[in-house]
């Protein structure tokens, strides 16, 4: 379609809404499988592992792009086919039965799959407080982001200075990814869940008198390095305590609790930008990661999560996990 000029915006626009339709579809098959693949006290580094990962390729990808289609048009959507191709080899070469449901078991249909994982996350407060926690997290750390980004288009300035603070992002999360499994190792989960969103607030609050790229390429860098922490202890605990046929349903509930919030922090940051300026709409932001804050910091339940070596004798005492 490129070569032969066929690729006009909507054509382009459908491409990316299939391509964004089968990995929201089908992404979360890899997160659901994590607890029949590694023991429980290794779920925090596979999270962290995986974070890193999608770090590194964000980082890589920009840079390879360019290189790429200077070259030619036709070597990004090549490097594209190749990487899917290694992709369904080496999902082909896994051998193991990961079905979450034992053979027989009658079909179902997609919404009382999300009805009988709403309802069993309501059955325990901590699991409430841990989606709160969350979507807060994704709402105000991606509307701080949206909003520096659109402001800094409407300045003028280039979009490969922009572009750059992407990449300070980026590798402020994949260094994070290297510290979060010993931090999960050291220090409690519950101080892991609040503690990041809390430096994520105070950014926020600084954000708006950052003087300098610089200084903003700083506040990016410690938004992203706390957050594979935050990630790899409280999905990692998720994980633990979520029985294996549940992790499909549950892991597709919480993407579209997480999508659903994220879908507002574009318009949110443009409409901000638009009605009240840049300073109130990232102060607005820093106060939906506050609430999250503040939201871990009266949950009890959360705030006593120890560190991951003890993660199965604490659910097992305070009723969290069901057996298999």
């Amino acid at each position: 379609m490129l070569l032969g000029g066929w690729a006009g915006p909507v054509l382009l626009a459908s491409l990316a809404f299939l391509d964004r339709l089968r990995e929201t579809a089908l992404g979360s098959a890899s997160n659901a499988m994590l607890k029949q693949i590694v023991p429980v006290t290794q779920l925090p580094r596979a999270v962290s592992v995986n974070q890193g990962r999608e770090a590194a390729v964000e980082m890589a990808s920009g840079p390879v792009g360019g290189a790429l289609l200077g070259l030619s048009i036709v070597f990004p959507p090549l490097v594209h086919l190749l990487g899917n191709v290694g992709s369904v080899l080496a999902t082909l070469s896994m051998r193991g039965r990961y079905r979450p449901r034992a053979e027989g078991s009658p079909p179902t249909k997609a919404v009382d799959d999300l009805r009988e994982a709403l309802a069993w996350i309501r059955t325990q407060p901590i699991r409430l407080q841990m989606l709160a926690v969350s979507s807060a997290v994704n709402l105000g750390a991606n509307g701080l982001l949206f909003t520096v980004m659109l402001d800094l288009a409407d300045q003028g300035v280039p979009a490969s200075r922009i572009g750059l603070l992407n990449t300070a992002l980026a590798a402020s999360i994949l260094l994070g990814a290297f510290l979060a499994p010993r931090l999960v190792d050291t220090v409690p989960t519950g101080a892991l869940a609040i503690a990041p969103v809390a430096l994520m607030t105070l950014v926020g609050v600084l954000l708006p008198v950052a003087p300098s790229m610089v200084w903003i390429a700083l506040c990016y860098t410690a938004i992203g390095i706390g957050l594979p922490a935050f990630n790899a202890s409280g999905q990692g605990f998720f994980t633990h305590i979520t029985p294996v046929a549940m992790q499909g349903r549950i892991s597709s509930l919480m993407r579209l609790v997480s999508l659903g919030v994220m879908t507002f922090a574009p318009a949110l940051a443009g409409w901000g930008l638009e009605i009240a300026g840049s300073t109130t709409t990232l102060l607005l932001f820093a106060a939906v990661l506050a609430l999250g804050v503040v939201i871990g910091l009266l949950a009890r339940d959360l705030r006593r999560l120890p560190v991951s070596s003890r993660w199965e004798r604490h659910a097992r005492e305070r009723g969290y996990s069901v057996p298999e």
